[in-house]
């Protein structure tokens, strides 16, 4: 079988569909790859996405594990009030950036302290339009100021 990110869509969500592997554990494979092999990427933004997780088939890795590999400034964006995502893993995740390459050094976090999981979500009961608003003009200026846009 092809690696992951050789595959076509079409299989890639036959895979998912078959419980086979989660998207969540594609897009990290991916994202890990296109970092390491691309040299034109520039820069992430992660919208509030776990950080920790114990390993499993369907998530061999989560975004702290896969931190040693970043090589672009990477802003986070994250609810204070996210039951699913606490505080102590976005400062693991802080940490680890910390000790990787000078690029994901560079790495910014902001926590909107009241805002719960998927703040800018706008079709789901916990979008924040302010935390939304910011956490948008915060990911364009971003990319702005890492020569993306």
């Amino acid at each position: 079988m092809l690696p992951l990110h050789y595959q076509s869509a079409t299989v890639l969500a036959r895979r998912i569909a078959s419980g086979e592997t989660t998207a969540r554990a594609l897009l990290e494979h991916f994202l890990a790859r296109v970092d390491a092999h691309n040299p034109a990427l520039k820069a992430g933004v992660a919208w509030y996405g776990r950080l920790v997780g114990n390993a499993t088939p369907l998530t061999p890795a989560h975004p702290v594990d896969l931190a040693g590999k970043i090589n672009v400034p990477v802003l986070g964006l994250y609810g204070g009030q996210d039951p699913g995502i606490p505080l102590d893993t976005v400062d693991k995740m802080k940490w680890a950036l910390a000790q990787g390459s000078g690029a994901a050094r560079k790495s910014e976090f902001v926590v909107y302290p009241d805002a719960p999981h998927a703040f800018h979500a706008d079709y789901r009961p916990s979008f924040r339009k302010a935390e939304a608003a910011d956490g948008w003009q915060r990911c364009l200026a971003w990319f702005k100021a890492q020569g993306v846009a």
